[in-house]
């Protein structure tokens, strides 16, 4: 039987951000496609969670352009519409595996409340009860829960993952973004230089990152530094890295891109 298919396989959480899965500021089947590949790949030894941000651009996509700039900032009606968009795309890629996705919207609280959790975690659970006994492949496939957060958008997808990898025990957390990792200083300038390891127990390198957020998503390099410490703290490896580079989900695991958090 395949081990993906038991309750001793090791878990992975994969965040994908916004501006990994964007290109020209649209939603790209070919760049989700690539990932879902990866993925499939990595369900024949591992459980995987897949956090998936995404769901306001694909709303854009839908608004005529003469319309857009008036509505862009509509985020919560914006990811309601868009969220559907995302899903298709992800479950069409995951398809071609013969994989299926397991929709979860979440807010951050969602995270907190001991009542909430233990539901996720049910969750989970019966998801790999479903693959053991029926032989099936399933990913879930978590976003934040736009559409009833109080105040426009104020769930962090890198904050979401952190809490699954740590209530479900994952081994490992990936967080995919748009560039190759932490930096010693502004990753546009020629004297900054990737840090490829960071030992959270000696290495503080918070003071190097900008507080800004990403172009398309509510996140930036400060969340996910926060996160992958937090993570790493309690015995998660965190790898932080380019997503669209080619097989960046292997190359992260192996280390041999990006940016690796550890104790």
């Amino acid at each position: 039987m395949n081990t993906t298919h038991t309750s001793q396989a090791k878990t992975i959480v994969i965040k994908v951000g916004t501006d990994t899965l964007n290109e020209n500021d649209k939603l790209s089947q070919q760049v989700i496609q690539h990932l879902a590949d990866q993925i499939a790949e990595l369900k024949k030894s591992m459980y995987v969670i897949l956090v998936t941000s995404g769901a306001i651009g694909a709303g854009r996509s839908l608004i005529p352009a003469k319309h857009l700039a008036a509505l862009r900032d509509k985020k919560q009606a914006l990811s309601g519409l868009g969220q559907t968009m995302l899903m298709d795309m992800w479950r069409d890629a995951f398809a071609k595996h013969t994989i299926l996705c397991g929709q979860g919207l979440v807010i951050k609280e969602d995270c907190t409340v001991a009542e909430k959790i233990q539901s996720m975690q049910t969750v989970f659970r019966e998801c790999r009860e479903i693959e053991e006994i029926a032989g099936l492949r399933i990913v879930p496939v978590i976003n934040g829960n736009d559409f009833v957060s109080y105040g426009p958008t104020r769930t962090d997808n890198d904050e979401v993952a952190g809490a699954i990898a740590f209530m479900v025990k994952a081994e490992k957390l990936l967080l995919l973004t748009n560039v190759d990792g932490l930096f010693t200083g502004d990753p546009s300038l020629s004297t900054s230089e990737l840090i490829r390891k960071i030992d959270v127990d000696h290495d503080d390198y918070r003071s190097c990152i900008s507080a800004d957020t990403s172009a398309g998503g509510t996140g930036g390099m400060l969340s996910k530094y926060d996160v992958a410490v937090h993570a790493a703290q309690n015995d998660i490896v965190t790898h932080i890295g380019n997503g669209k580079a080619h097989n960046a989900i292997r190359r992260l695991i192996a280390g041999n891109i990006g940016t690796r958090f550890h104790r």
